[in-house]
């Protein structure tokens, strides 16, 4: 795995890119993975959040449109609908984390 991939400044650039081609995976395949990731670390009680946040902050410029907007979909249904009910997205801190996510897209997107 390439040095960088874990190192994010939540600017966005193409600095840290993911690895996809090097790696044999389409670009595609690498967004539906990071949205499979995303999908497993929702509602997690563990360090799935904040690593999976990382990774798609890290990766966002490497993974195809389409599949950003699924993230994005996702997550932000997940955060509003525990908020409509009263709870969280997995821990206090996680829900932080899921929350931060979007707020990193809104801007990235703006």
């Amino acid at each position: 795995m390439p040095e960088n991939l874990g190192q994010t400044d939540r600017s966005g650039k193409d600095s840290h890119r993911a690895p996809t081609r090097e790696h044999g995976m389409s670009p595609d395949m690498f967004g539906q993975m990071m949205l499979h990731a995303v999908r497993y670390a929702l509602g997690r009680m563990t360090t799935a959040p904040a690593d999976t946040h990382s990774a798609v902050v890290c990766a966002w410029t490497a993974i195809p449109p389409y599949w950003r907007a699924l993230i994005d979909r996702d997550v932000r249904e997940a955060v509003e609908g525990a908020e409509r009910l009263g709870k969280t997205v997995g821990h206090d801190c996680d829900h932080r984390t899921w929350k931060d996510l979007l707020v990193w897209i809104e801007e990235i997107n703006s």
